[in-house]
């Protein structure tokens, strides 16, 4: 696809550009708690029936668009238990099993979500939850979670057993130097 998407995070919204006749298509979005409002959007990433998710950092949600823009779901809600989004920065999307991970930058921990629905923090092969420093970028790359640590100054590989009835770590974290 020829559009360019980005976050105008300043004025709480996501603006679409025509790379081939290099001109705005639109913006979406103002500062709000409504549906389709953001509060800071940040991540954006494209499911395999091209709806666009984005993080809403302050709002503590991911909002789903058609590629258009028009608003379709929210998914996560407020809250520091298992489940919930408090600060959600990061964004990667595995289109083979339609896992979505969502970093939160608070914490330090992954929530996954499937169909809309929260599947909880990611986990190791014995259960503990995996914590980073401050993940703020995530990305789905070969089979794998790729997480960006801010405060730790690193990436960080982790490989998801897509076999397991739940979504886990086969052997934790792995450094990727820079």
């Amino acid at each position: 696809q020829d559009v360019l998407y980005w976050a105008d995070r300043a004025n709480h919204r996501i603006c679409r550009y025509d790379l081939l006749k290099h001109q705005v298509l639109n913006c979406f979005g103002k500062r709000g708690e409504g549906e389709g409002d953001f509060q800071y959007p940040y991540q954006m990433r494209f499911d395999r029936d091209g709806y666009l998710y984005v993080t809403d950092i302050l709002n503590a949600r991911l909002q789903m668009f058609d590629a258009n823009g028009r608003f379709f779901s929210t998914i996560g809600h407020f809250g520091s238990g298992d489940k919930q989004l408090f600060r959600p920065n990061g964004l990667a999307i595995d289109v083979s099993s339609d896992h979505v991970y969502v970093s939160d930058s608070y914490f330090g921990h992954i929530q996954v979500f499937k169909a809309g629905e929260a599947l909880g923090p990611l986990r190791d092969a014995n259960g503990k939850i995996l914590i980073f420093q401050s993940p703020t970028g995530l990305a789905w790359h070969d089979g794998q979670l790729m997480v960006a640590e801010t405060t730790g100054g690193q990436v960080s590989r982790v490989r998801i057993d897509a076999s397991a009835q739940t979504v886990g770590s086969d052997s934790g974290d792995e450094q990727v130097e820079p």
